[in-house]
């Protein structure tokens, strides 16, 4: 797999991109839209395969929780977590119009 490159290894949004596409094909709640995801990385990444793992850790029927962990040449170089979850409505506005707001200027 290619990465783009920044001074110091890839580029962290694009290691996150690819850890959540391969935590959603591989997770039965990643069926759902993601909501967050969270990823800590652990050392540089190399142009070496880039290997994940993952386990749910919390699924109701709402929401899902998988955490995993992606390594290379066998170390963790990535590891993090996503959740997933049904799309709803939010909050009503009431109706009331939104607030106007003084310019950075004013």
């Amino acid at each position: 797999m290619e990465f783009p490159w920044s001074w110091g290894g890839a580029h962290g949004g694009h290691v996150a991109a690819v850890a959540l596409t391969a935590v959603r094909d591989r997770f039965a709640g990643g069926a759902h839209s993601v909501r967050t995801l969270t990823a800590h990385y652990l050392a540089p990444l190399d142009d070496s395969p880039l290997h994940f793992s993952a386990a749910p850790v919390a699924a109701g029927r709402r929401t899902a929780t998988c955490v995993f962990t992606g390594h290379q040449n066998g170390a963790p170089v990535v590891l993090g977590s996503a959740l997933f979850g049904s799309r709803r409505q939010g909050p009503p506005r009431g109706g009331q119009p939104i607030p106007r707001v003084p310019s950075p200027q004013a």
